[in-house]
């Protein structure tokens, strides 16, 4: 009987909340941690003034093969931010907060850009 190894992504958080512009920093650092290790997932947490840098209007926001970004819901109502506003490849936390800590409970590295 052959057995298959099956190698578990681990999780690497990148949390933006300052700047807009910080978005495209924290892709590009996204991009260069999977490229360094194809077993690291990258989730780009984004809340706070920073949620400008996923709008529609803003510069177009790129991810590359295991790298998600998600807009803090609570962040996006705070600043009358509709979802419908934000660019196609942004996805949706409840609270910036509360998915970072989970994600650091279960083991997740974290980087604040």
């Amino acid at each position: 009987m052959k057995t298959e190894l099956t190698q578990k992504r681990h999780e690497v958080i990148v949390h933006v909340a300052d700047n807009p512009e910080d978005v495209a920093r924290a892709t590009g650092a996204a991009t260069a941690i999977t490229q360094a290790d194809r077993t690291l997932q990258v989730r780009i947490i984004v809340n706070g003034p920073a949620l400008g840098g996923l709008l529609d209007s803003a510069p177009a926001v790129e991810v590359t093969d295991g790298v998600t970004i998600e807009a803090c819901r609570v962040g996006l109502s705070r600043r009358g931010i509709d979802e419908s506003q934000l660019q196609t490849p942004v996805s949706l936390v409840d609270s910036a907060a509360v998915a970072i800590v989970f994600a650091q409970r279960a083991g997740a590295a974290y980087v604040r850009l």
